[in-house]
């Protein structure tokens, strides 16, 4: 075959054939590295093949040894490393994250998901080369590193496949929730009746439901401040799921305070004072679907701040 013909050679085919060999026989040599070249229609010399060899054992950390008159080539034990990168340019991003042997990337319109890309390497060397290469190929177009403030990758990789789907209602779980009654009662002061009222102080356990997307905004309002009052947005189920009395105090019905007093008869007129939550005690968030799919989002398996909040908010975007 006549040599312009041949595939021309260069740094990247001969590094493409190295690697497979030594992934396929733990190791290789100049010469079998030629050879398979040549298979492969490239115009392949030894000298070129073997100047190259040496210059990419040093870049990628190969391991060699001399033999005779030849050079064995392999890889090293492979390395552990990960990396991690958000850089914007104007109103677009773009992520990069090498983990294992994968390299994640993604671009896309600030704050929005983007297009997520996954390619796979036969060792994580392989995949933290590729990496930075893309990184400095990035940074070469003028995009500076900034802080994502979208919910992690592995985050928005796992839980892609909801923010396809439609949500219709969203529970979220409280323990510690404050609670106060006023209730009418009879009372036994001093031997004597006397008609007055409970203020009764308690910590409980709530749930509640709101429908979606009619109260998306309800929501928004709830899960960005730090405390909110049931009495003040209502849900459209609540359930009580355990609760303990603080405090009782009891009062005449011109709201004058009562010592030792003792309940003869406890009325239906209940009157809430306020069922006030603290989003620190926010313990779980779930979303159900309208193809019956349902989503926990759990204080137990992630965190409140960073991940679930987050993870919540990005829905109500949908709508």
């Amino acid at each position: 075959m006549n040599p312009s013909t041949h595939k021309p050679l260069d740094r990247n085919a001969i590094q493409t054939i190295a690697e497979k060999l030594m992934t396929d026989h733990l190791q290789t040599t100049t010469l079998d590295v030629k050879n398979q070249l040549r298979k492969e229609g490239f115009h392949a010399e030894q000298n070129e093949v073997s100047r190259w060899m040496l210059q990419l054992a040093t870049w990628q950390n190969w391991a060699m040894a001399n033999q005779g008159n030849h050079r064995v080539y392999r890889f090293r034990d492979d390395s552990n490393d990960t990396l991690t990168n958000y850089l914007e340019k104007d109103n677009t991003f773009w992520e990069i994250k090498v983990s294992d042997k994968e390299v994640v990337t993604g671009f896309g319109k600030v704050e929005e998901d983007g297009i997520l890309n996954s390619e796979f390497f036969q060792t994580n060397r392989q995949s933290m080369h590729h990496g930075r290469r893309l990184l400095n190929e990035i940074l070469a177009k003028g995009y500076v590193e900034k802080t994502d403030k979208r919910p992690s990758l592995e985050l928005r990789k796992t839980y892609s496949e909801y923010y396809k789907m439609t949500p219709k209602k969203c529970k979220l779980g409280y323990f510690g929730v404050k609670v106060t009654d006023k209730i009418r009662v009879t009372l036994k002061v001093d031997n004597e009746q006397v008609e007055g009222y409970l203020i009764q102080i308690k910590s409980a356990g709530f749930e509640f439901d709101w429908a979606l997307p009619e109260k998306e905004n309800v929501l928004k309002n709830i899960l960005e401040n730090d405390t909110w009052d049931a009495l003040e947005f209502a849900p459209l189920h609540t359930v009580l799921t355990g609760e303990k009395i603080i405090e009782r105090k009891f009062f005449t019905l011109d709201n004058q305070p009562i010592e030792n007093a003792e309940i003869i008869e406890e009325s239906d007129l209940h009157e809430a004072i306020y069922i006030k939550m603290d989003n620190a005690n926010l313990y779980n968030i779930r979303f159900d679907f309208t193809n019956d799919k349902v989503l926990n989002l759990s204080k137990f398996k992630l965190d409140l701040k960073q991940e679930i909040l987050p993870l919540t908010l990005r829905f109500f975007r949908n709508f």
